[in-house]
């Protein structure tokens, strides 16, 4: 349900997975749609400066442009996963 319910969004940029069970939050983490997927255990120690990911064509809130090798990223979607412990 959790899955489900990250993935009924008009974006999907970036997600945070919150668990204790890193082989779960694994899981799960390639199971949403989103550029990039944090797996998170404990508390967030302050704002780092991170990175981003555009999950074209997945949603709405990646980047594209049409036409040449540019456009052909549209058309693949890449994730970053983040182990934080």
């Amino acid at each position: 349900e959790a899955i489900a319910l990250a993935n009924d969004t008009d974006f999907g940029l970036a997600a945070t997975v919150w668990t204790r069970d890193m082989p779960r939050g694994l899981r799960m983490a390639h199971s949403v749609r989103a550029g990039k997927v944090k797996i998170q255990s404990a508390p967030p120690r302050g704002e780092g400066t991170g990175f981003a990911l555009g999950a074209e064509p997945v949603k709405a809130s990646g980047f594209g442009s049409e036409f040449g090798l540019e456009g052909l990223k549209a058309y693949s979607t890449l994730k970053a996963i983040e182990f934080l412990v």
